[in-house]
């Protein structure tokens, strides 16, 4: 599609990066508050996150149209659909055995740090509070790693 559109493919990477590391970053100081949050009230962060979401699609719904000129044949052969989307990952074994392995790593890091720090960190006397510090933590050198994909 970049090349396409005639935008930069090479700095693709490093946007995409920083991307994922603001909103990693923005992550972090959420891990750091919600288990503070979580000692307060437990549902508090729940309504949170229900609340983040409607505002979302409050910010979607305001986004502008399509941007190509409207009519075009081109608008309409570029315009994305969500029902080719599914088509194109179908068709594709490698697209489809690249989103599993994502997936799976993803629940894998958050089982195991769910299911191994939390225990540990209650066993040691900390709370709800210091968990949340942990994942906020672990979050941050995520986020450095996003913003540096070239390492």
């Amino acid at each position: 599609y970049l090349r396409r559109s005639g935008l930069s493919t090479q700095e693709f990477k490093q946007i995409e990066g920083n991307s994922r590391a603001y909103s990693l970053f923005g992550r972090v100081l959420c891990f750091a508050v919600i288990g503070y949050l979580m000692e307060w009230k437990l549902s508090l962060p729940y309504w949170l996150t229900a609340v983040s979401a409607a505002v979302s699609v409050g910010i979607l719904a305001g986004l502008p149209e399509w941007s190509h000129a409207p009519g075009s044949a081109a608008a309409e052969k570029a315009r994305p659909s969500l029902a080719e989307a599914f088509l194109q990952a179908i068709r594709s074994r490698w697209l489809v055995l690249l989103m599993l392995q994502g997936v799976v790593l993803f629940v894998l890091a958050r089982v195991i740090s769910v299911n191994l720090f939390q225990p540990i960190l209650a066993s040691k006397n900390f709370g709800v509070g210091a968990y949340g510090v942990v994942m906020g933590a672990m979050t941050l050198v995520e986020a450095v790693g996003a913003a540096r994909p070239q390492w």
